[in-house]
């Protein structure tokens, strides 16, 4: 899936969220983020692979939550091309970010939540 943010130098990013497995549910995870329009600015690649054993009671991050924190790591790196494993310290992206409809992700979800009126 393909996503979309404003960097404070660059401009507008896409950030293509790749994962192997059926359905895209399996690990590694990596985050694939280039330059919209600009392909000399080259690719950034954040991988994650988690090896952890996680129960019910632990708090893991959701997916939508590593992204931010890839988006956070590369705008904070300044590196324009290369590849390096992601930095689960970082405090998520706050910024907004857009899924590829054009809707605007939520801080904690890949979709942003619909509204349901009565």
């Amino acid at each position: 899936m393909t996503y979309q943010f404003e960097h404070p130098d660059f401009g507008t990013c896409e950030v293509t969220a790749r994962t192997s497995g059926r359905f895209g549910f399996a690990v590694p995870k990596s985050y694939v983020i280039s330059v919209r329009g600009k392909p000399e600015r080259g690719k950034f690649t954040i991988s994650f692979h988690d090896c952890t054993l996680h129960l019910v009671e632990n708090n893991v991050p959701r997916d939508a939550v590593r992204l931010r924190q890839a988006i956070a790591q590369f705008i904070g790196s300044g590196l324009k091309d290369g590849s390096t494993q992601l930095d689960e310290s970082l405090a998520p992206f706050a910024g907004e970010v857009l899924t590829e409809a054009g809707r605007f992700m939520s801080q904690t979800s890949y979709h942003s939540r619909r509204v349901v009126r009565q």
